[in-house]
């Protein structure tokens, strides 16, 4: 956390985003550390974006769901929250908790098709998506489509003027 603070008050990039287009703050939700979540509010104070996305299309909140980190989920949940309320989040397109990843997953889809989630883990981070509005239809129906996405070319996207390409890490 010493050398994040560190780097952050030496004027680093903190939205710069690496071949993957992973930003620090994606990469800070990954790690689940003693450090991570200081490390996050200190990304966050010195204006981390929550609505970037990286060539998989996936946001800092599919990768908090998918690290199963809870305090970084409850922190972008509040985040998101506090720009709605300022009407700052109107410029997102889309909502970074509705937004779906090259194979049409949202956070809560990756929620209910992690296999290696504890049940208390999975029990809150779901209630957390659900009071800020995700919509509970991760239903056998969405998986399926889910899986089927999954073996067939992703569709463009209207918002990205990045070319589609896959990292390791997403897939």
């Amino acid at each position: 956390a010493v050398v994040t603070k560190t780097l952050l008050e030496a004027n680093a990039l903190v939205n710069l985003a690496n071949d993957n287009g992973d930003t620090a703050l994606m990469l800070c939700v990954q790690k689940l550390s003693k450090t991570s979540s200081l490390k996050l509010s200190y990304l966050v104070d010195y204006g981390a974006k929550i609505d970037r996305f990286n060539v998989c299309f996936r946001n800092v909140l599919h990768h908090a769901v998918d690290s199963h980190n809870v305090d970084a989920v409850r922190t972008i949940l509040q985040l998101r929250d506090a720009k709605k309320k300022s009407h700052a989040l109107s410029g997102l397109c889309p909502d970074p908790l509705h937004l779906q990843d090259e194979v049409h997953e949202t956070p809560m889809m990756i929620l209910h098709r992690s296999e290696h989630m504890d049940y208390k883990t999975r029990l809150e981070i779901m209630n957390l998506l659900r009071k800020a509005g995700a919509a509970a239809d991760a239903d056998i129906d969405t998986t399926m489509r889910t899986v089927h996405a999954r073996n067939h070319r992703p569709r463009s996207v209207h918002y990205s003027q990045r070319p589609i390409k896959r990292c390791t890490r997403c897939l």
